[in-house]
């Protein structure tokens, strides 16, 4: 190949490099900007980690640093009334211990690992059977499902403050049917959701990408998200449970 062609070749591999920078640098500013719009927040939530924690607790902070973001996030949402219960899978909230947890680990054969970053222990495939759904049982499905991820946080002193919950393997019509059943057990414990968003419906949840049904609790001294998400190739539902500090 001559000189002349060796650079014309370079410079249209330039271009295809360039092109291919700059279509990378649009789609991911694109993609950022949506998760940033109403319809976009249920991405914007998933990106943030599933599980993980919602209000810092998972960023390498001291203790006292992680109390004082986690006191800042959560004063948003935090109302005036406190909730009459605290359910959280069957843990306490600000009274279960690490080791309360590592006895439960072990109890039900459950594999638990301290979280690469934070205060916080990452339990796998966690059976339903070992974890407690206060309120009507009755209303609970039968059969929901493994946990595939349980985050479990935990403040300077080892107590529980949050509990993140997430499954991943559950059909669209099982994905509604948990958190339609979660908010109403809720519902009859605590009172009815402060917020809430689509439709508890298998056929509205199947109805494309990003789709999301969600219910959100809450109090003084408490916070319960519960959603359903269709992330394309499949659904996932959260429950995350969470102790406002005062």
């Amino acid at each position: 190949m001559s000189a002349t062609g060796r650079v014309v070749s370079t410079l249209r591999q330039a271009r295809w490099v360039f092109a291919g920078v700059l279509g990378f640098t649009l789609l991911a500013v694109a993609l950022i900007g949506f998760a940033h719009t109403k319809h976009g927040r249920p991405l914007l939530a998933f990106l943030r980690g599933a599980p993980g924690c919602p209000v810092g607790m998972d960023l390498k902070l001291s203790p006292a640093e992680q109390e004082q973001l986690r006191a800042q996030v959560l004063a948003s949402v935090r109302t005036a009334e406190r909730a009459s219960s605290r359910p959280a899978l069957g843990f306490l909230l600000d009274a279960t211990t690490r080791d309360d947890v590592a006895r439960w680990a072990a109890d039900h054969g459950i594999r638990c690992e301290p979280a690469k970053r934070g205060a916080a222990l990452r339990c796998a495939d966690v059976p339903a059977a070992a974890l407690v759904v206060e309120g009507d049982a009755a209303a609970s499905p039968a059969h929901p499902g493994a946990v595939d991820g349980l985050m479990l946080f935990f403040d300077g002193h080892a107590r529980l403050i949050a509990v993140d919950a997430s499954r991943s393997q559950l059909s669209a019509e099982a994905a509604t049917d948990l958190v339609e059943a979660r908010r109403a057990s809720l519902s009859a414990m605590v009172g009815p959701p402060a917020l809430e968003s689509g439709v508890a419906d298998a056929d509205y949840l199947k109805g494309g990408a990003l789709r999301r049904v969600s219910s959100e609790f809450r109090f003084s001294d408490y916070r319960v998200q519960l959603s359903a998400t269709n992330l394309g190739q499949k659904v996932v539902v959260r429950e995350q449970y969470q102790s406002i500090p005062n």
